[in-house]
């Protein structure tokens, strides 16, 4: 027969366990919380470069090239890990977790697009004003000092009118790098996101088993809402 000092120590160390349990989720929570608003803030940047750029030029080429569509996608799967964070489901955990697989690969066909026509852009150094637009083409041997050079290239650029037309170019190529340099550090941040998402739900998912198999409990749905209140307790007021 098991004596109080016994009993005892399987309180203390259940107990424990259970904190350290607690300690580890919220831990988990939080860097859910800091990847969600990562991807928000990249996700409003992605969308407000790409618009900018797109109201440079009226080429499709370069309007199809920005990935504002990569933009909105990565903003809303941000909202979700922040949501995430608040009611740690495993719903809303797998949801967020499946948004982030899709940043992925928006992100990966955006840096791909705005990698190469920025490129494109950088190459265009020959720019002149023609009928209320700018133009810019590749500069070739022999064409430097000829008059309007870019009037009949293949490869021609055109933009809305500017005083400078060099320098609207310049600020497209920027632009453009800048979205490529998002939408890859946000393929990389939508990577972590993800693999913490299956940890999470991993390891939600082995609390579940151990501790029912520890003691059962009468109503097992309720473990997700448990789970909830435990890591977020109500606040309460004392008067």
């Amino acid at each position: 027969m098991p004596s109080s000092s016994d009993s005892s120590h399987s309180l203390t160390g259940r107990s424990s366990r259970s904190l350290t349990h607690l300690r580890m989720q919220r831990t988990w929570l939080q860097i859910l919380l800091v990847l969600g608003f990562i991807q928000v803030i990249l996700g409003i940047l992605i969308v407000t470069f790409s618009l900018v750029a797109a109201t440079i030029t009226p080429a499709p080429k370069i309007r199809h090239s920005c990935p504002y569509w990569a933009g909105f996608s990565l903003a809303l799967s941000g909202l979700v890990g922040v949501v995430s964070w608040k009611r740690p489901v495993t719903v809303v955990i797998t949801f967020f977790t499946l948004l982030s697989v899709l940043g992925v690969m928006l992100g990966l066909a955006g840096s791909i697009l705005s990698c190469q026509n920025a490129q494109l852009v950088k190459s265009l150094e020959a720019c002149e004003r023609e009928m209320d637009m700018c133009m810019c083409c590749s500069v070739r041997s022999g064409l430097q000092h000829v008059p309007g050079p870019c009037s009949h290239h293949p490869d021609r650029l055109v933009m809305f009118a500017n005083p400078d037309c060099r320098s609207i170019r310049m600020a497209l190529k920027d632009l453009l790098f800048s979205i490529c340099g998002l939408t890859i550090f946000s393929t990389i941040v939508c990577t972590l996101s993800a693999v913490m998402c299956c940890i999470q739900i991993f390891s939600l998912d082995v609390i579940h088993m151990v501790s029912t198999a520890r003691s059962p409990l009468p109503c097992p749905h309720c473990t997700a809402e448990a789970w909830s209140r435990a890591l977020h307790p109500p606040h309460t007021d004392i008067t």
